[in-house]
């Protein structure tokens, strides 16, 4: 886990602001949530996915892979960090 992030530390980003922090999750409480947030979400995700040509379709989502989210020992994800939103604000259009 730790060369992943590592790995991931090092990845490019705009004006190598690296704009994100990582998060790993261990709890099994707390991975039983992520998990349902995703089995939630990817709902829409495979309805989007079928609406593709077949051949342009994720492959990964053409399988039960959920069910071996619960086997997973850890989590980790990046989230973005507050600060970069008064770097970089978002100026529509």
């Amino acid at each position: 886990m730790e060369q992943i992030i590592e790995a991931a530390r090092f990845a490019p980003s705009g004006a190598n602001s690296q704009p994100w922090e990582f998060v790993v999750v261990k709890d099994k409480e707390i991975k039983e949530k992520v998990v349902g947030l995703i089995t939630d979400q990817a709902v829409y995700s495979r309805k989007a996915e079928l609406a593709r040509d077949e051949d342009l379709r994720f492959p990964g989502m053409q399988g039960p892979y959920m069910s071996r989210l619960q086997e997973c020992t850890c989590f980790h994800t990046a989230v973005r960090r507050p600060r970069t939103k008064e770097a970089y604000p978002y100026s529509p259009p």
